[in-house]
C-alpha cells in the first residue's frame, strides 16, 4: 500500500506554506501525484440594498476572489518544481467544503491546514466535516509550518473502529519513519501493565507489516487530548495518528473531545481517519 495521489486542500484565509511543504515532501517520498484544491464563494449581506450598490459590491468581491484563487494556484505550482508533469489544479467559485469532499475521491490522502474557531467557511473547508465525509485519511498540519519531517510517529491507540482504520490508513507513512510509538492512555485506576496488555496485538500486527513499534502507557490527566499532545512532545513525534469522532460530532463539540482538541490544539501534525 502506498499513496499514489495526494490532495492539498488550501484555505484562502490561511498561510499555504504548511500544506504545500507537507504535500510536497510526501509527494517526493511516495512518488505521488499532487492535486491542489481551493474554492470560495461570494455572498451579499442581507443588509445590502438591491440595485447598483449591491451589483458593484458583488462584482468587486468576485474579482477579488478570482484574484486570490489565482494567487493560491501560483503558490501551489511554485511548490511543485520538479513535478510539473505530475500535478493538477482544481478551483471553483463555490462553498469549499462540498467541493473538497467531492475532490477527495481522486486522492489517497488529503492534506489540510489546521483551522481556528473563527474560520470563514466560504473561503476554506470545515476540517471536521472533511475528516468525517471525505472517506479518505486527512493529515491536518499547522498552516504556517516551516518544515515537515517523517521521523517519528505517535499512534493514539484506543480499541475502536476509528483507531484501527487510522493505523491502516497511515501504513505507508509508518513504513517510512524511523520510530513508531503506540500510546495507550490509562483508564481510571488502571496500571501500566493492564493498559499495555491491549496493545500487544497492535504491536505484533505492525511488526508483521514490517513496522517496528514500541508501546507506551500514560495517565489521563483529565484530558485525553492533552495527554496525547504532551506525549507527542515528549517523544518528539512529527505526526500523531488518531481515529476521529468516536462519538457523534455534536457530542464532541458539546462536551469537548479528543478529536476536537487535536483539531484545534497541538502544533504537531495529526493524521485522522473516521
Amino acid at each position: 500500500m502506498s499513496y499514489a495521489v495526494l490532495m492539498a486542500a488550501l484555505d484562502l484565509d490561511l498561510p499555504t506554506h504548511g500544506v504545500l511543504t507537507a504535500s510536497a515532501t510526501l509527494a517526493e517520498t511516495f512518488g505521488a501525484r499532487r492535486i491542489g484544491v481551493a474554492a470560495g464563494e461570494c455572498a451579499l449581506s442581507p443588509y445590502f440594498a438591491e440595485g447598483p450598490i449591491a451589483d458593484e459590491f458583488l462584482t468587486r468581491t468576485q474579482a477579488e476572489l478570482c484574484l486570490q484563487l489565482k494567487e493560491v494556484e501560483e503558490q501551489f505550482r511554485k511548490s511543485c518544481t520538479g513535478q510539473c508533469g505530475n500535478v493538477e489544479w482544481r478551483a471553483a467559485e463555490r462553498l469549499p467544503s462540498g467541493f473538497m469532499i467531492a475532490a477527495a475521491r481522486a486522492a489517497d490522502l488529503v492534506v489540510v491546514g489546521r483551522s481556528n474557531p473563527s474560520i470563514n467557511l466560504m473561503r476554506g473547508p470545515d476540517v471536521g466535516n472533511l475528516v468525517m465525509q471525505a472517506g479518505r485519511p486527512v493529515l491536518v498540519v499547522p498552516p504556517d509550518a516551516g518544515s515537515f519531517a517523517l521521523e517519528r510517529v505517535l499512534i493514539a491507540w484506543k480499541d475502536t473502529r476509528e483507531a484501527r482504520r487510522a493505523i491502516s490508513d497511515a501504513m505507508p507513512i509508518l513504513r517510512k519513519v524511523k520510530d513508531v510509538y503506540v500510546l495507550a492512555i490509562h483508564e481510571a485506576d488502571a496500571s501500566d501493565a493492564a493498559t499495555l496488555a491491549g496493545t500487544d496485538d497492535v504491536v505484533t500486527w505492525l511488526a508483521r507489516h514490517g513496522v517496528k513499534s514500541v508501546a507506551i502507557a500514560r495517565p489521563d490527566y483529565g484530558n485525553v487530548g492533552k495527554s496525547i499532545e504532551e506525549t507527542a512532545a515528549e517523544v518528539g513525534a512529527d505526526i500523531v495518528v488518531a481515529g476521529a469522532f468516536g462519538h457523534s460530532r455534536f457530542t464532541e463539540w458539546l462536551l469537548g473531545g479528543v478529536t476536537r482538541h487535536l483539531l484545534r490544539g497541538p502544533k504537531t501534525c495529526v493524521l485522522f481517519s473516521h
